[in-house]
């Protein structure tokens, strides 16, 4: 209660603002001289307003010494609180017998809590597909394309440290290289997080103090001897020491690992092989936030995860793997690059790819195509769409082709029979000779004048550019010329801002200011 060694003279040794003015001693005095029952009284002890009276001076800032004995009431072994009231007994409080229970909490026990709770989190995966929360061996990890958080059980820390590996930096670097026996494939897709080293002792002795209070709610012998005072005052430090663990391992798990391409071929044989892990660090103060909310976030906004490409950044990356001395190359083994290479970005999912490569494609100037299908022995391919208009979920089962690479479409066999002239000479391509055995002429123009819907107009364009100019130019020696005719109108005349702002526009694509422009009336 008082003393060199009392808990209230540590106290204001490590609180300035208790030690200024002998806060805790001055309270823990007060408490003392008031414990034992006046007279009339069946319990002594001392209310708030009675301990303001005996410990305040003039110019003392009276409610600290209600927070010093309140905070000494949650520490002392012998300090009893019941309401408002506060006195001191030869009996141990439960603080005391909580504290006693704690030490029995082995290690493995406290590792154990910190485990159930990483393992609720994984219900709450934030953008992830798969969360994989304190797994008994990270070598069993699943193998899969979609991206994946490891939460690394307590027996992984990390520590900021460049001369040494720390023991999540091994493991993860195992997890990534092998999948139980064999070699792991899509280690692209694996992104790790850890506690911090320094921060796993504090976890384990609020995991103690858990158990403690549990333990002391759970026992029903000890219950019968507590009044419903100190059984409520139980049940709510349980509650409070499962709050502040959940919190306290949610803010520990801090240090997030990924694979990035190694430097100079660093830790591998290539581009394709070598790796690091990269390093980042997570902020988690937030009450009630999971932990693979809180790195799917992070992660995110600094662009270690993907989950929308554009179109421009998609084809720069494709030139990465695929050259266009292969024609053609299947979609499904994009996603198994982009998910296994960390020189690529790393993809939140197969839909990502998908979207990215279809908005590739409805781009007229693309270099690419799409089909569905490729016979090897013909060389033909099949569902072949330049522009891939509602292509949706079908884009996962088909191929990309450079659009160089496209021949031109054989006929079926079938077709080639029908068309074949009975001497075994002329087919189709050739003039065939009429009813009255003069040549059949061949047409040698196409022209055309369509009107469109100006809200259809994009969606229009293309179907016509997929479905007729692709065809007019399959043949070898076409010519092709197209113009965009516009005629608009408005009865009460075009405002001034309007007509700036075409005329801007009319300039910036530089067209020529004769053909396109206003009429005035």
């Amino acid at each position: 209660m008082d003393g060199e060694l009392s808990l209230p003279t540590r106290m204001e040794a490590s609180r300035k603002r208790y030690g200024d003015v002998i806060a805790a001693t001055r309270a823990a005095r007060a408490v003392f001289l008031a414990t034992a029952p006046h007279l009339g009284s069946a319990r002594g002890g001392l209310t708030g307003p009675a301990l303001r009276l005996a410990c305040a001076q003039p110019g003392d800032q009276i409610s600290i010494f209600g927070d010093a004995l309140r905070e000494l009431s949650e520490r002392a072994a012998y300090l009893y609180r019941e309401g408002d009231r506060y006195w001191f007994s030869t009996q141990p409080t439960l603080n005391r017998i909580a504290d006693e229970r704690a030490k029995d909490v082995s290690t493995d026990d406290a590792d154990a809590e910190l485990t159930t709770i990483l393992r609720k989190d994984q219900a709450s995966r934030g953008g992830f597909h798969r969360v994989h929360g304190a797994p008994d061996n990270p070598l069993d990890v699943e193998d899969a394309r979609s991206i994946a958080l490891v939460i690394l059980p307590p027996a992984y820390g990390h520590t900021v440290r460049a001369d040494t590996l720390s023991s999540a930096q091994i493991i993860a670097k195992d997890t990534l290289q092998r999948r139980g026996t064999g070699q792991r494939r899509f280690r692209n897709a694996l992104v790790f997080v850890t506690a911090d080293e320094s921060g796993l002792d504090s976890c384990r002795e609020i995991a103690r103090k858990y158990v403690a209070w549990r333990s002391i709610v759970n026992d029903r012998e000890l219950s019968q001897n507590l009044t419903g005072a100190q059984l409520e005052d139980a049940k709510l430090r349980m509650t409070q020491s499962a709050e502040g663990l959940a919190q306290r391992v949610r803010s520990t798990w801090s240090h997030v690992l990924y694979p990035v391409q190694a430097v100079d071929g660093a830790n591998g044989s290539g581009p394709a092989t070598g790796f690091e892990l990269e390093h980042t660090s997570v902020v988690n103060r937030a009450p009630g936030r999971p932990i693979p909310q809180v790195v799917y976030d992070k992660l995110r906004a600094g662009g270690a995860i993907v989950d929308e490409l554009g179109p421009d950044t998609l084809m720069a990356e494709l030139r990465k793997i695929w050259q266009e001395t292969t024609p053609h190359i299947e979609i499904t083994t994009l996603l198994d690059w982009f998910a296994s290479f960390v020189y690529l970005p790393r993809l939140r999912d197969e839909a990502t790819l998908a979207a990215a490569i279809e908005k590739l494609l409805g781009k007229i100037e693309s270099p690419v195509a799409f089909a569905q299908s490729f016979d090897k022995t013909t060389g033909a391919y099949s569902g072949v769409s330049q522009w891939g208009i509602g292509l949706g979920a079908s884009i996962t089962n088909g191929l990309l082709v450079w659009r160089t690479a496209i021949p031109e479409q054989p006929l079926p066999k079938s077709k080639q029979d029908d068309t074949a002239s009975p001497k075994g000479g002329a087919t189709k391509d050739d003039e065939r000779e009429g009813p009255t055995g003069s040549a059949k002429k061949r047409p040698r123009r196409f022209f055309g004048s369509i009107t469109l819907d100006p809200d259809k107009a994009g969606l229009q364009v293309a179907k016509i550019a997929e479905e007729i100019l692709f065809e007019l130019t399959r043949g070898s020696g076409t010519t092709l010329k197209l113009s965009l005719e516009i005629e608009a109108s408005m009865a009460s005349g075009y405002p001034d801002d309007v007509v700036n702002v075409v005329r801007a526009n009319i300039r910036d694509l530089k067209l020529d200011a004769n053909e396109v422009g206003f009429e005035d009336e």
